[in-house]
C-alpha cells in the first residue's frame, strides 16, 4: 500500500482515497498523545491535582495532528525567545566583565596579574565561589577585596571566568574548566 504521508507519490494523492502506512499512523498517534499527556500534565500543576484517570481523558479534548503540529510552532517560537534572552543576558555579563564594568574582587592567580570579576557573578554561578565569597567556616574567606587562588595560573583563571560569564567555551576547553572545578572544589572543601 502506498502511503499519503511518507510516498515519494504523497503529493498526488487527493481525497478519499489518501490511506497510510502503520509507520506513520503509529507516529501519528505517538504525536497525538505526546501533546495530550503534556497538557494533562500541564492541568495537574495548575490545579494540583492527581493525574486524571482514563475516564476523564476520554472526555477531554483529543487533539488532531494540525492541533500538534500548531503546539510544535508554539514551541518553537518560545525556545526562539528563551535562546534570545539567555543570549542578551549571556553578552551582558561577559561585557561587564570584559570591560571592568563595576567589578568588586580581583582574583589572583598564581602567576600573572589579577583579573577583576563581580561577586554575585561568582557567588551565583560557582557553589565554590559562594562559599569561599560568604566566607564560611570549611572555606578559606576572600581578603578584603581580591581572592588568591595560587593553584591556577592567568590562562587557567581567566579561562573559568569566562566559562562562569558566558556558559560556554570551545570544546577542546570543557575538560580544562571541569579540571579546574575538581581542584576548586577539593582546595576550598577542607
Amino acid at each position: 500500500m502506498d502511503c499519503c504521508v511518507c510516498s515519494p507519490m504523497a503529493s498526488m494523492y487527493r481525497l478519499p482515497r489518501n490511506a497510510i502506512c502503520a509507520a506513520c499512523y503509529e507516529g501519528a498517534k505517538a504525536i497525538i498523545a505526546f501533546f495530550n499527556d503534556d497538557d494533562d500534565e500541564h492541568a495537574d500543576a495548575d490545579q494540583g491535582s492527581v493525574k486524571p484517570s482514563r475516564l476523564t481523558k476520554l472526555n477531554s479534548t483529543i487533539k488532531g495532528l494540525r492541533d500538534a503540529w500548531e503546539e510544535v510552532k508554539q514551541m518553537r517560537c518560545r525556545e526562539e525567545e528563551t535562546k534570545q534572552r539567555a543570549s542578551f543576558l549571556q553578552e551582558g555579563f561577559a561585557a561587564a566583565w570584559k570591560d571592568g564594568i563595576h567589578t568588586d574582587i580581583a582574583i589572583r592567580p598564581g602567576t600573572g596579574p589579577p583579573i577583576q570579576a563581580h561577586k554575585a557573578i561568582l557567588a551565583t554561578r560557582s557553589e565554590v565561589f559562594r562559599h569561599i565569597l560568604a566566607g564560611d567556616d570549611d572555606c578559606k574567606a576572600p581578603a578584603g577585596d581580591s581572592l588568591l587562588l595560587p593553584e591556577l595560573t592567568h590562562d587557567e583563571l581567566s579561562h573559568l571566568l569566562a566559562f562562569l560569564y558566558t556558559g560556554s567555551l570551545a570544546t577542546l576547553l570543557r575538560y580544562l574548566v571541569l579540571e579546574l572545578f575538581d581542584v576548586l572544589g577539593r582546595i576550598y572543601k577542607d
